[in-house]
């Protein structure tokens, strides 16, 4: 069955917590602990959180669904022009190498044809993670300092599809 992508509403806000929180806690036990995954999830992930993330007009809030049950989400907005920023990409264990994350990566870029570059943070210590966005033409701008849970590291792609030639030659789409 594949995978269909839509825009996230109120009423998914229940189930996109408990989405957040299984995966946290798949993803990030071992390396945090679960009382502190507990802990950021409670925060990063509460309905109010997701309330704001809805209000956001300038933002792309999608869900994955396959045979009518939310399986992923994620969040992307236009933070500076022409760079939209990849805030958020969970997947459903059980569901992950099976072209969700793939489909809701592809959906916030879709929804952004302005833009020509992609970044975003992930723990540098998902390597799972790591190699999905490197996979899909990401690279490694850099760590953020020691002293941050997660230790974040920040990725980039640069949309080659979206550069436009000028006068005979290649440049950016936009200044």
């Amino acid at each position: 069955m594949s995978v269909a992508i839509r825009r996230a509403t109120a009423d998914d806000l229940e189930v996109l917590r408990v989405l957040l929180r299984d995966t946290w806690h798949a993803t990030y036990d071992e390396l945090y602990g679960p009382e502190e995954v507990e802990r950021l999830t409670a925060g990063w992930h509460s309905i109010e959180a997701m309330e704001q993330r809805l209000r956001r007009p300038e933002a792309h809030f999608p869900v994955a669904e396959r045979e009518g049950a939310i399986v992923g989400m994620g969040f992307a907005a236009e933070e500076e022009p022409g760079v939209l920023f990849l805030h958020q990409l969970y997947v459903l264990p059980a569901e992950q190498r099976h072209g969700v994350g793939t489909a809701l990566l592809a959906s916030a870029i879709e929804a952004f044809p302005a833009v020509d570059r992609v970044r975003l943070d992930v723990e540098a210590a998902n390597r799972p993670a790591v190699e999905f966005y490197e996979k899909h033409g990401f690279a490694a701008l850099g760590l953020e300092a020691e002293t941050t849970v997660p230790r974040m590291m920040r990725m980039e792609r640069l949309l080659a599809e979206r550069r436009v030639s000028v006068g005979g030659q290649s440049g950016d789409a936009t200044p």
